[in-house]
């Protein structure tokens, strides 16, 4: 499905001990080059004991911590079929040149687009199977990442680039950075997003509103915003996100480049990343809470809150406001494709 991208590698082995993402994209590219039956290559594959950081499956390992297609002469023995998300990762970040000569190639962002596209289904799959295998579910993914490859210019994955013309998530050097959860001055949320870590974590909507969020309102997009103390609060040192598989919209499409080194959130190192969309859905959202705000605080009020967020998901659906939005945008984004 994709044309192959491969970035130096010195086979020190190092990044296969790492957390390996794998979604179920990558599990139907094993199951075709390994001639296995696609439920074969995913209990061969698939670590049974959790999910991964990223809300994705991660590879099994070996009782030496390596990944499990990792061999004696520390090669990769899927080298040719490898996850997505080992074809995009690189060992050191990359220059401003890199970045404008050859890491945008066009295999380069199909790739990216792809893995994009895989990792959300794959998510999708997850909420209803979980660690478990269902081959109906599976192959309706598999058609459904597959229809997503070839999609109309509006709907393709966009890049934020600077006033040099340079693609944002991807010119900075943040390999020494030692302000992981301190990157932002604040993490603002919308009642989209509220709701949906209310229903993740199984609390009420008042109970996220005492426990996460900040009594004032954001400095940046006159919403809502979640409370820090230095840190977001829901940053940990150990496990970074507590909530990255349903962490605010705003995490995901301006995300700190300290993101790139993580192969499990590559996918979503792109400043103001995501289909034309998902990009409309979040500012209606970003609108809507605003006026929440405006009218209720940055407090809770239970009828407030039902009332706009039925507000933001009747503008999501209208034609004329989408297509007003997809003209807006479109003089400062570049299609990665």
């Amino acid at each position: 499905m994709t044309t192959s991208y491969n970035t130096p590698c010195h086979s020190c082995g190092k990044c296969c001990y790492a957390e390996i993402p794998v979604n179920l994209l990558d599990i139907y590219r094993i199951a075709q080059s390994m001639h296995l039956l696609p439920e074969m290559a995913f209990k061969a594959t698939v670590s049974r004991e959790q999910l991964g950081s990223s809300g994705l499956y991660r590879v099994r390992k070996k009782k030496n911590g390596s990944c499990i297609y990792l061999d004696e002469c520390s090669r990769c023995a899927i080298h040719e079929f490898k996850p997505g998300v080992c074809e995009i990762y690189h060992c050191t970040p990359l220059s401003k040149k890199a970045v404008n000569d050859s890491a945008y190639s066009q295999s380069r962002r199909q790739l990216l687009w792809e893995s994009a596209i895989s990792n959300e289904i794959t998510r999708a799959y997850i909420r209803q199977c979980h660690l478990d295998w269902c081959d109906t579910l599976y192959q309706q993914a598999i058609a459904q990442i597959t229809r997503h490859m070839v999609v109309s210019p509006a709907q393709k994955l966009s890049l934020a680039l600077d006033d040099n013309g340079c693609v944002v998530g991807d010119v900075h050097d943040c390999a020494t950075c030692d302000s992981r959860g301190r990157m932002a001055q604040e993490t603002p949320v919308t009642l989209v997003d509220v709701e949906r870590i209310a229903r993740e974590l199984r609390l009420g909507v008042a109970q996220v509103f005492d426990r996460f969020l900040d009594s004032r309102a954001s400095l940046i997009t006159g919403g809502l915003q979640l409370k820090r103390s230095g840190k977001c609060v829901f940053f940990k040192e150990d496990t970074h996100c507590q909530i990255s598989a349903f962490r605010p919209a705003h995490c995901i499409f301006t995300p700190c480049a300290k993101r790139m080194q993580t192969p499990e959130l590559y996918d979503c190192l792109f400043i103001g990343a995501g289909t034309v969309e998902e990009q409309f859905a979040h500012q209606i959202a970003l609108g809507i809470t605003r006026e929440y705000v405006t009218r209720f605080g940055a407090q809770y009020h239970a009828s407030g809150f039902k009332a706009y967020l039925c507000r933001v998901h009747g503008l999501r659906s209208s034609s004329s406001q989408f297509e007003a939005f997809s003209a807006k945008i479109q003089a400062h984004r570049v299609p990665a494709l």
